[in-house]
């Protein structure tokens, strides 16, 4: 195994079980959104505002290209809608595993409905959480392993993330 692909919705915690599963496999973690950021000089927010959604989209799927290639094991924690351009899913599926953190949009809408730093969801969160979800689960559901993780603690989650990976960490 060398690649693992956490795909999701926004706030769904792919970061942080990414890096929590990242330490405990000995992998490198790796965060979509923090190294855009880094090569941008701008937050995630400020790319949308200045440069636009397309723009976004294409500079990750232009990180996601040279993720690919890279040999070396890694937990990657991808960008909502990642696996959802330029053939973000078909390209994570065939040089790794992918992952989709499955939680219901009515759980995600109480996370998220203070969190003013996700471009998507500024404005009438409770219809784009739920617009988006019903936009993505048919790329979201065709990820290797699914896990339902509505109400189960980060450590229950990881564990049954490693099972289902059979990996003896």
């Amino acid at each position: 195994m060398s690649k693992i692909f956490l795909i999701g919705m926004p706030g769904c915690g792919k970061s942080t079980i990414a890096k929590e599963l990242a330490t405990l496999l000995k992998y490198t973690f790796l965060d979509f959104d923090t190294e855009i950021e880094q090569q941008e000089g701008a937050t995630i927010a400020a790319i949308f505002s200045i440069k636009g959604e397309k723009y976004f989209r294409q500079i990750e799927a232009q990180l996601l290209t040279q993720v690919a290639k890279k040999a070396k094991d890694l937990v990657v924690s991808t960008g909502g809608g990642t696996p959802c351009y330029y053939k973000g899913l078909e390209l994570m599926n065939s040089t790794g595993t992918t992952i989709f953190i499955d939680i219901n949009p009515e759980l995600l809408i109480n996370r998220l409905k203070s969190d003013m730093k996700r471009p998507l969801l500024k404005e009438r969160v409770k219809e784009n959480i739920r617009n988006l979800y019903d936009d993505r689960i048919g790329v979201y559901s065709k990820a290797d392993i699914k896990i339902k993780a509505d109400n189960i603690s980060i450590a229950d989650l990881i564990k049954r993330i490693v099972e289902e990976l059979e990996l003896k960490p």
